[in-house]
């Protein structure tokens, strides 16, 4: 049943956690722990709502604790906010659905700005909510979310150009 359940929602998650993260493999580190919590807790689960829902939000949780601590290593190190992410150029030739566009876009945004536009823009959490989680002050949370959203538009039109 574990492996059944890791084919049918890895896909959906490991989307999830790549909005969190800049690198492939902290990624996958992250889908497999939010999987390990998952089958570990699984008897937590009180039918309240979606499994799934119960799920994504062991997978969200979990993307945004390892994204503090790779933070906390950043910030040690380097501003993050300087550090960009490289991006593979887009295949013109290749058809991309939106979500796929959406995280094109969003490799070109600040792994800060990008934790606060997934958690904001695509999770729907309050300014209030993504602040407490990232530990940060509402008032930085919601500069970062406006530089975000700012870039995530250019990023959209110079896409939708092509």
């Amino acid at each position: 049943m574990q492996q059944e359940l890791y084919k049918r929602y890895s896909p959906r998650f490991y989307a999830i956690c790549c909005r969190y993260m800049d690198d492939e493999d902290i990624a996958k580190d992250a889908l497999v722990e939010s999987f390990l919590i998952i089958f570990r807790t699984i008897d937590n689960y009180r039918s309240e709502g979606s499994f799934e829902s119960w799920m994504r939000s062991i997978v969200t949780n979990t993307a945004i604790t390892m994204y503090r601590s790779q933070m906390r290593r950043y910030k040690r190190k380097a501003d993050t906010d300087m550090t960009t992410i490289e991006s593979s150029p887009v295949d013109l030739d290749q058809q991309m659905d939106v979500r796929s566009a959406l995280l094109q876009c969003m490799r070109h945004l600040t792994q800060t700005e990008r934790a606060v536009f997934n958690l904001i823009a695509i999770e729907e959490y309050s300014f209030h909510e993504t602040a407490k989680l990232l530990e940060e002050s509402e008032g930085t949370v919601k500069s970062r979310y406006y530089r975000a959203k700012e870039k995530m538009q250019k990023q959209m039109e110079r896409y939708l150009k092509h």
